[in-house]
């Protein structure tokens, strides 16, 4: 299974990041089986989902951060919801359309992170090669760290060519939790069939 079947609006550079100057969204802290994370949403879709490693408060710091001329209101509920569906065993069901806002690399980019299936991996050249543009893993690597939608949007699925894990925006131990994750719940789907 892959991520490309989520439903993705694309919207222009930035357009999530001009200081939320006319952005209404609501967002909530959840427990995901990789520790907690907050997530942010507007009428469209999904635009962040962030672990967190500390105190709930950074919620509130990290989206007046990201958008600090935002509407934003708290929904727990609601949060909670998302991440059932978002967590779910063989990956994400029933989720909302997720949000993509960023450059026409990074949206390359970030598209082709969707199209790795559930439970494998690809190192940043193969990313790369997916994009059209085989010698740009650098710049790939950076679109990549760039990314807000962690988990849904599979940067955990890229891995050195030395088949080493390496770095993760939300820490090397939790790119590895998540990676063995996906593969009990994989095998676990197999063995079942």
């Amino acid at each position: 299974m892959s991520s490309s079947s989520l439903k993705v609006i694309n919207l222009p550079p930035n357009t999530l990041r001009a200081k939320g100057s006319g952005l209404s969204l609501r967002y909530g802290i959840a427990k995901s089986p990789f520790g907690p994370c907050l997530l942010a949403w507007t009428s469209q879709g999904i635009c962040l989902i962030h672990f967190l490693d500390g105190q709930a408060a950074q919620a509130d710091i990290i989206i007046k951060h990201l958008w600090p001329q935002a509407s934003a209101q708290q929904s727990q509920t609601e949060a909670l919801s998302l991440t059932a569906s978002i967590f779910a065993a063989g990956g994400p069901t029933k989720t909302p359309p997720i949000i993509l806002s960023g450059t026409p690399f990074q949206l390359k980019a970030w598209r082709a992170l969707l199209d790795i299936p559930f439970g494998e991996t690809r190192s940043y050249g193969q990313l790369a090669e997916a994009m059209g543009s085989p010698s740009a893993a650098r710049a790939a690597g950076s679109a990549i760290g760039a990314n807000l939608l962690g988990y849904l949007v599979p940067c955990h699925r890229i891995i050195r060519d030395t088949g080493q894990t390496g770095q993760y925006r939300w820490g090397a131990q939790r790119k590895v939790a998540i990676l063995n994750w996906e593969a009990t719940q994989l095998a676990a789907a197999q063995t079942n069939r």
